[in-house]
């Protein structure tokens, strides 16, 4: 039974995995959150017959794929299955074609409803729509409300739900970024994604009732390359999300946390 079959036949939530992601949905109301992508390169949608799209959008019910009109025989209500693939992170997905929307000349958006058979596909789908929430939520933090180290024009406070906090200077003469600190809540652990003289690091900070931003609270390094994965891969859909100021000014703090992932998928380095 699909996702919303659960949901309109008024089940009572049981104890199966399945069925309390549903619930936990549900309650959150976080049925029809839709978030877009904005760099082309973080997703592709593979279907059974080989052809791959680049998502444009996603929701834990739909997701919205490109493809090349000629390459993408639509058919409505056709079920299907494709392999989502996130920053190195793959899930398979059960799927019926909606709707076809021509987007230009040469490529459609093709639209999905998604079936979850099971909970591992909204596992995967929360792991990346939960994190570019808080992205999206991030606003900037008055000056007089700042620490007074931050109180110079050359940094810039972020502060969203989570809660997430960026904080992030830039040179005085060129406006570059120069240093910053991502932290963020991950389950019940808070994580931290440090730029600093040209190095960015990976820390977890164990207290998990405190932020960095505020307290200075005392962090270690991810434990494991697993671990180091996962925070990395969280930073990307936070900062991908953000305002476009923020994506602007962090763009170098992006391209590094991809450049160290990508270098983690080629030595068979897996994501937790």
């Amino acid at each position: 039974m699909s996702l919303f079959s659960r949901l309109l036949a008024g089940k009572k939530a049981q104890r199966d995995p399945l069925e309390k992601e549903l619930a936990d949905l549900e309650r959150d109301g976080r049925m029809h959150a839709r978030v877009r992508l904005r760099d082309e390169s973080l997703a592709t949608l593979t279907l059974a017959s080989g052809l791959v799209g680049v998502v444009a959008d996603l929701s834990y019910g739909g997701i919205a794929v490109r493809f090349a009109a000629a390459a993408f025989p639509f058919k409505p209500s056709e079920q299907t299955e494709g392999n989502l693939k996130i920053l190195h992170h793959h899930t398979r997905l059960s799927m019926n074609t909606v709707r076809r929307v021509n987007h230009s000349p040469t490529e459609i958006i093709v639209g999905f409803c998604l079936r979850h058979e099971a909970a591992e596909s909204l596992l995967f789908l929360r792991e990346f729509i939960e994190p570019s929430k808080c992205g999206e939520s991030l606003g900037l933090i008055k000056q007089a409300l700042r620490q007074s180290r931050y109180q110079s024009p050359q940094w810039h406070c972020w502060r969203g739900d989570g809660p997430t906090d960026l904080i992030a200077q830039t040179m005085p003469d060129t406006g570059e970024l120069s240093e910053a600190i991502l932290t963020f809540r991950l389950n019940k652990t808070y994580c931290e994604l440090t730029l600093k003289n040209g190095l960015l690091k990976t820390n977890l900070i164990r207290n998990e009732d405190e932020s960095t931003m505020l307290n200075g609270t005392a962090r270690v390094m991810a434990g494991t390359a697993s671990e180091d994965m996962r925070v990395l891969r969280t930073a990307i859909f936070i900062l991908q999300a953000s305002p476009l100021l923020c994506r602007q000014l962090t763009a170098p703090l992006i391209s590094l946390a991809r450049q160290q992932l990508d270098a983690s998928s080629l030595h068979g380095v897996t994501g937790g």
